[in-house]
């Protein structure tokens, strides 16, 4: 028990300090430059196309499905998505001109769309690469730093998407931490800028309680 008790300390002491690390490498601005997201996008593309045997395997393994099931399903759409967003990326990033009312003449009125911080992504168990780096992809085009928790359900994925961020991605901006369910727990109490959660309504009131102790959408 006191094991237990100390091994759960040592992970909440890991999360702090690499959430408030992130914190600081967002405060350097280097995620908010076009340049820096479309690096990371094309590391992370580059890391699908040369780690798609061990993806496809890391499904079979954890939901027994076929490679031809598991391309259609998530693996292509992956690969669709981040070329989705390289395309549409400096369209998506650049300021849009709004009306400006008479009384404020002669001002210029505009929308100027900002990343919002550090990003907890918490997947579920059925999709477990769609869940993860889909998720990533948004938020690395947005601008925003993640910590990724997989499900520990597909622990094989788990292991893969941690393998693919470990090797290709900025590791001051993109972290994956694996756990149980009182990892989630732990999480979920952080001071986050955003939390993205797929799973079930139940687990789904349980992060949104948590998360508005913090006021974190």
């Amino acid at each position: 028990k006191d094991f237990k008790m100390e091994e759960n300390k040592g992970k909440d002491n890991y999360i702090d300090i690499a959430l408030q690390n992130m914190k600081d490498h967002f405060a350097t601005h280097v995620s908010k430059k076009l340049g820096y997201r479309r690096q990371q996008l094309k590391a992370l593309a580059k890391g699908l196309r040369e780690m798609e045997d061990e993806m496809l395997l890391a499904l079979k393994m954890d939901l027994k499905r076929s490679n031809y099931l598991s391309k259609m399903i998530e693996y292509d759409h992956l690969k669709s998505d981040i070329s989705h967003i390289l395309s549409n990326l400096s369209t998506w990033a650049k300021d849009e001109c709004v009306p400006t009312p008479m009384y404020m003449a002669p001002g210029c009125s505009k929308i100027h769309y900002e990343p919002l911080g550090v990003a907890l992504i918490m997947a579920a168990w059925n999709y477990p690469l769609m869940g993860t780096i889909g998720v990533l992809a948004n938020a690395i085009g947005a601008g925003n730093m993640a910590i990724i928790k997989p499900s520990e359900i597909s622990k094989s994925s788990s292991k893969v998407v941690k393998k693919l961020i470990e090797k290709y991605l900025d590791q001051k901006a993109y972290k994956v931490v694996e756990g149980d369910a009182e990892t989630s727990k732990e999480l979920i109490t952080k001071k986050f800028d955003l939390i993205v959660f797929t799973g079930s309504p139940e687990k789904g009131r349980i992060v949104a309680s948590e998360a508005g102790k913090n006021l974190v959408p």
